[in-house]
């Protein structure tokens, strides 16, 4: 016969893998309390993951301020006339 406690599971701990899997419900804050404290208490512990996070967090707002930033008109006109001839079916050079 088992004890009551028996019952009651603790979530088991995250790999750094899994945790990866679940950043985006984290960040959204979408996780399962029980989830949550068991990503909480990895991440407490793990320097790397850390990191990775707050990199996660961080892309967006590098990716906006790139899109920000004006391309150099000689770039633009070679780009797209690379990707016109492209379309076009053209071989580079022809």
């Amino acid at each position: 016969m088992s004890a009551p406690d028996d019952d009651k599971k603790e979530p088991r701990p995250f790999d750094c893998r899994q945790l990866v899997g679940l950043l985006g419900d984290y960040v959204d804050e979408q996780l399962p309390d029980e989830v949550r404290a068991a990503f909480d208490d990895h991440i407490a512990q793990c320097a790397p993951c850390v990191a990775f996070l707050r990199q996660y967090r961080f892309a967006p707002v590098q990716a906006r301020a790139t899109l920000l930033q004006k391309v150099p008109a000689d770039l633009e006109n070679r780009l797209l006339s690379f990707l016109g001839d492209k379309c076009r079916g053209k071989k580079p050079g022809e």
